[in-house]
């Protein structure tokens, strides 16, 4: 009988030694991964007598994740409150560098943000006092039939775009991942333009922005275009 039990306590106790003896995952090198947000250097060089034309474009962002493709725990790469600008001047923003588990990743997740009431934040460009209409998430400087203009969004929203095909992060090296957004598209409709000083265009206006960002993918060599 003594024989018996311990045969059972050796597997355990070889069990455990073997489980001991596993190997660490595998921990980045430096930051492994960056994003980076891009809208055409030609969006912005329109004729002055073009209807639209836009200046400059902030965007308040929560928080930027990536998604593993196994698993719906994403990781982040940056928390906020940041502003992301877009100008003529800048066309491939960098906005997060970080280091993250090496993996396969299907989906970048991001929220634009409105700024709580009480939110300390030092950007306050996106506050004109505390209440629900006097707190932004985007502001968008330009002019519509060459008058001057400056739209401020007044909405939150998630964001989830997946990868046309999943990206590798590796544990050495380092992956740039771009996120595509075309501003002008914000102020169309199957009528025409939007005119951002009409409150009656906001809703329509605030739907596109939420709709915009659809593409992202990566961009090594950081041109702003997907890599062959």
């Amino acid at each position: 009988m003594k024989k018996l039990l311990v045969l059972p306590a050796m597997l355990l106790l070889l069990s455990a030694f073997l489980t001991s003896c596993k190997e660490d995952p595998v921990t980045p090198v430096g930051n492994n991964v960056s994003v980076s947000y891009y809208t055409d250097h030609t969006a912005f060089n329109k004729p002055q007598t073009d209807t639209l034309i836009i200046d400059s474009v902030k965007i308040l962002i929560r928080s930027i994740k990536l998604k593993p493709s196994t698993g719906n725990d994403s990781t982040d790469i940056k928390t906020g409150p940041f502003v992301v600008n877009l100008t003529a001047n800048n066309s491939l923003h960098h906005v997060a560098s970080n280091s993250i588990p090496a993996g396969t990743y299907d989906r970048v997740r991001f929220r634009i943000h409105k700024p709580e009431a009480n939110e300390s934040f030092i950007d306050t460009s996106f506050f004109n006092g505390t209440s629900e209409d006097q707190r932004f998430s985007v502001i968008v400087k330009g002019k519509f039939n060459g008058v001057n203009f400056v739209y401020r969004s007044k909405k939150s929203a998630d964001q989830s775009i997946a990868f046309e095909t999943p990206v590798t992060i590796g544990a050495t090296g380092s992956e740039n991942l771009t996120l595509l957004v075309n501003p002008y598209a914000w102020f169309k409709s199957s009528g025409g333009w939007l005119n951002p000083d009409l409150s009656a265009n906001e809703n329509d206006i605030d739907n596109n922005i939420k709709t915009s960002f659809f593409r992202a993918y990566k961009d090594n060599n950081k041109d702003g275009r997907e890599d062959n």
